[in-house]
């Protein structure tokens, strides 16, 4: 029987950026448990992973007002004061984020996120259904906790967000264009 003394699974467990709130963390014991189902320490004695993202993805959000929206039969466009600039992911390999509005309409619309840069690629996603948005109104990108900040751009000279770190996001004013985490 082949024997390993060492495996290193590489890169990071899974991130559901979707529905964030089903798991804050990832399942770290689970995975483990998962694991060493198939590969025992008969076979593997040492499993190595990089956790990476799955322990701060929830951690962030990025908060961006809305600047115009430009009306379409069949999605309206709207044009957010953030964009590529503040979270790269979608616009390098389509990464997607739960979005959600904050405000209070009950009326929903379809829509495309885009950020204020003239480029085709600053774009958070199409088809994303929200509360009916105006000029103003708050919009939240959840996730963005892994690689928000550090891969952020001075794209066209545009100045960096401040970033806001709390301990409970409940008790801190929310400030458009930032990103916020929470431990």
């Amino acid at each position: 029987m082949f024997r390993l003394s060492y495996l290193n699974l590489g890169g990071g467990l899974g991130v559901d950026y979707l529905h964030p709130e089903r798991a804050r963390i990832a399942d770290f014991s689970g995975w483990m448990r998962a694991l060493r189902t198939h590969l025992p320490t008969s076979l593997v004695q040492e499993i190595v992973l990089e956790p990476g993202r799955s322990i701060t993805a929830q951690c962030g959000t990025l908060i961006g007002a809305v600047q115009y929206i430009k009306k379409r039969e069949e999605q309206s466009i709207t044009i957010l004061d953030i964009g590529m600039t503040e979270l790269l992911r979608p616009a390098l390999y389509g990464a997607r984020h739960k979005i959600t509005a904050m405000n209070d309409s009950c009326i929903t619309e379809r829509y495309t996120i885009s950020g204020p840069s003239c480029e085709s690629s600053d774009t958070f996603g199409e088809g994303y259904v929200l509360p009916t948005l105006s000029r103003g109104d708050l919009v939240r990108i959840h996730s963005t906790g892994a690689y928000g900040t550090s891969m952020r751009l001075a794209y066209n000279l545009k100045e960096p967000l401040n970033v806001v770190y709390v301990d409970q996001p409940a008790q801190t004013s929310l400030k458009v264009g930032l990103f916020h985490f929470a431990s």
